[in-house]
C-alpha cells in the first residue's frame, strides 16, 4: 500500500512537472512573440530608412556620372576647362537633389546635362579645328566649319543661362538663391573662357579665309 501510495506521488510530482514546463515553454513563447511585435517594426523601419537613403545615394552618384562630360580633349587648356565644367554640373546635380521643389530640380539637372553635353561638342569641335596644318590655315583659313558649331554652343550656353536665372527667381530659399547664383557665375565665366579660345583660334591672316567664312556663313 506505502508502495501504491509513493508511485501516485511520484507521477502526480511528474505530472506538475511536465504542466510546470508547458507553461514555462508557452510564457517564452508569448514573451518572444511581444517582442517580435513590439522591437523588430523599429527595426525594420530602420533597416529599410537605410536602404532607402543608400539607393537614393546610388541613383545620384549614378545621376552624377552619367552627367559628367565624356569627351577627353587634346589639349591641357581643354582638359582644364572640361574639368571645370564636370565640376560644376557635379554641383548643380547635387544641389538639384535637395531642392524640394522637385520640378525646379529636374530643370537643373537638365541644364546641367545640356551643358556637359556640349561642352563635349566644343572640345571635339576645337579638336577637328585644330588638325588645319598652318599652311593650309595660311591659304583658307581656320576650320569655319568647326568653329560655327563652338560658337553656337557658346550662345546655347548662355540661353542655358538664362534659364537658370529664371529658375533661381523662383528659388524661395535665400541660401539656395546665393548658391545657385554662385553657379551660375562660374558658368558666365566659363562660357567667356569658350569666347576667348574661339577668338584665338579665328586669328591670323589669311589668303582666302573671308570666302571659306562666306560659304560656312560664320559671322
Amino acid at each position: 500500500m506505502r508502495k501504491i501510495r509513493t508511485n501516485v506521488l511520484v507521477l502526480v510530482f511528474l505530472f506538475l512537472l511536465i504542466l510546470f514546463s508547458i507553461f514555462s515553454l508557452e510564457a517564452a513563447a508569448v514573451q518572444n512573440s511581444s517582442e517580435a511585435v513590439d522591437c523588430p517594426p523599429c527595426q525594420r523601419k530602420q533597416i529599410e530608412n537605410r536602404e532607402n537613403y543608400d539607393t537614393s545615394k546610388m541613383i545620384l552618384e549614378d545621376q552624377v556620372q552619367e552627367a559628367k562630360p565624356k569627351y577627353n580633349p587634346r589639349s591641357e587648356v581643354a582638359r582644364q576647362h572640361m574639368s571645370e565644367v564636370a565640376r560644376v554640373v557635379e554641383e548643380l546635380i547635387l544641389f538639384s537633389d535637395r531642392l524640394t521643389d522637385r520640378g525646379l530640380g529636374e530643370e537643373i539637372r537638365e541644364v546641367a546635362r545640356d551643358y556637359s553635353a556640349a561642352e563635349d561638342k566644343v572640345n571635339r569641335a576645337f579638336d577637328k579645328a585644330g588638325e588645319r596644318g598652318n599652311v593650309i590655315k595660311f591659304l583658307i583659313g581656320p576650320n569655319y566649319k568647326q568653329l560655327k558649331e563652338i560658337k553656337q554652343e557658346i550662345q546655347q550656353n548662355q540661353v542655358r543661362i538664362q534659364k537658370l536665372q529664371r529658375i533661381m527667381a523662383q528659388v524661395e530659399n535665400e541660401a539656395d538663391k546665393t548658391e545657385l547664383q554662385n553657379k551660375i557665375s562660374l558658368i558666365e565665366s566659363q562660357n567667356v573662357n569658350l569666347q576667348n579660345q574661339l577668338k584665338e583660334a579665328t586669328s591670323g591672316f589669311s589668303l582666302f579665309g573671308w570666302l571659306f567664312k562666306l560659304i560656312y556663313k560664320y559671322h
